[in-house]
């Protein structure tokens, strides 16, 4: 395999310059970032990256208001899918991950070129998760308080959370990991609680032909499949804790195992029940984002509501920080290879962590989320909005590790070239499928998308360099 990529040397600075103290961020650096996390705490990065629970409470029932009893086919299918992805992406296990996640592999195979590239589809795609998570914890914080007897303003709640995140992520991969790992925990335990609640009450036996059942038609079936395939995005950010992991050559491949196995049974088992119980609601209310509150009022469980809404936002609290965390750091490597102002490779002396870029993604997506509030949008809308902008960021990404591995994997054994090729055609079936179900209702979140690929692409590919790279800076200490 491909050895680590070589950094330019101008942006390490030398120990004799004056600005390289104790109170200036240290430069980009591979070693920078403290090795402290162990496998339970980069694991913990990709499940909550993933949201558990926020799948339970949004993606599964918008897929049983469409697919009905089909709901756990369409699930078992994306599973099977995401498992041929998660197994591409470790075809490149002797590679260690670092900083800029998995777009470190398509720069083995592809070049730096298209590994810049990479790493911009992974900044867009984590962007747009941030502020989709983000809008939604503010939304079932509110819902949370208000069952508690009094009010917060989701554009209040997104404020506070985005700067907790924030605050938490600086602190440290560590502290960030546990609690990710303690709000994503409680959220299950939430949903398990709710799915336990719904069998006790089901009362005449569940036959093999209610869920064998196919959906009304193909179509229904296929965009029920993709709905359940984007469920599962953001299991590949583990990768990005690859310089932080003690490990990294098998914390990494062992956790993306096992955030998609965890999340595929999880996902299962939750789309089989929930379809029980959801079908007490009217067929209107079945889709929504609290339908699960709404079947715990129907149930006559008030108070399961108020734990789903607990459920809920500490979930999306989890996920949000997850994606930032993320997000950062793909941009504290960007900008330590120059695509980005270079203050924003900068390293916390004591913290070690990339705190400027930490800071500059969690400002940008407060003020977007806060922003799309302001202009009346509904947290649903940017839910839905934000999350496709983000998953078309992903599905690029993940188009580009499937080349990537086939061109290394190339006559090493009919597996490693079958793997790939495969998973290069699905991942192009699942994305075409995405833009046509979509294209009409998200017509201006996908142009949005394609102007920002663009922008990275003349940035990463073309001959345009960013106007940092062109301005004088000191001169570079000799090799």
């Amino acid at each position: 395999m491909g050895t680590l990529p070589r950094y330019p040397v101008g942006m390490i600075r030398s120990p004799s310059s004056p600005r390289a103290n104790a109170t200036t961020p240290e430069p980009y650096h591979p070693a920078a970032l403290r090795r402290c996390l162990g496998p339970l705490a980069v694991t913990a990065q990709g499940i909550a990256a993933i949201g558990l629970s926020g799948t339970a409470v949004i993606n599964i029932p918008q897929i049983i208001a469409s697919a009905g009893n089909s709901t756990w086919l369409c699930y078992l299918a994306a599973f099977l899918v995401v498992l041929l992805v998660t197994e591409t992406l470790i075809l490149f296990r002797q590679l260690p991950a670092t900083a800029e996640g998995i777009a470190c592999y398509v720069r083995d195979g592809l070049g730096d070129r298209l590994g810049n590239l990479a790493g911009w589809t992974l900044l867009l795609g984590y962007a747009g998760s941030s502020i989709c998570c983000l809008a939604v914890f503010g939304q079932y914080l509110d819902l949370f308080c208000g069952r508690l007897g009094f009010g917060v303003p989701t554009l209040a709640g997104v404020l506070a959370g985005g700067l907790f995140c924030l605050a938490l992520a600086r602190r440290g991969a560590g502290l960030s990991a546990m609690t990710m790992l303690a709000s994503e925990s409680i959220s299950v335990l939430v949903i398990i609680a709710m799915c336990g609640l719904i069998l006790l009450r089901v009362q005449h036996s569940v036959t093999t032909i209610d869920f064998f059942q196919t959906a009304d038609s193909f179509s229904t079936l296929q965009n029920g499949m993709v709905l359940a395939v984007l469920s599962f995005v953001g299991f590949e950010s583990t990768a990005t804790l690859g310089q932080e992991a003690v490990d990294p050559l098998r914390t990494v491949p062992r956790a993306l195992r096992t955030s998609v196995w965890i999340s595929g049974c999880l996902f299962l088992f939750w789309a089989f029940v929930l379809n029980l119980g959801l079908a007490w609601l009217p067929a209107s209310q079945r889709g929504e984002n609290t339908a699960l509150v709404l079947l715990a009022d129907h149930m006559g469980r008030p108070g399961a509501g108020a734990l789903i809404g607990l459920g809920g936002f500490l979930c999306f609290f989890g996920a949000t920080l997850a994606n930032l965390m993320a997000c950062g750091r793909v941009v504290y490597s960007l900008a330590g290879r120059g695509l980005l102002p270079a203050y924003l490779a900068g390293i916390h002396p004591r913290l070690h962590t990339p705190v400027a870029a930490l800071a500059a993604c969690s400002g940008i997506v407060i003020s977007i989320c806060c922003g799309l509030l302001l202009r009346g949008l509904h947290a649903s809308q940017i839910f839905d909005s934000a999350g496709s902008f983000g998953v078309l960021g992903f599905l690029c990404c993940y188009l580009l590790v499937a080349m990537a591995a086939w061109r290394t994997s190339w006559r090493q054994g009919w597996w490693q070239t079958l793997l790939p090729g495969c998973t290069a055609a699905v991942l192009l079936a699942i994305t075409a499928s995405f833009l046509l179900t979509s294209g009409s209702s998200l017509a201006g979140v996908i142009g949005l998308f394609i102007v920002l690929l663009g922008a990275g692409a003349v940035l990463t590919l073309g001959p345009i360099s960013p106007l940092w790279l062109r301005c004088p800076g000191p001169p570079r200490p000799g090799p």
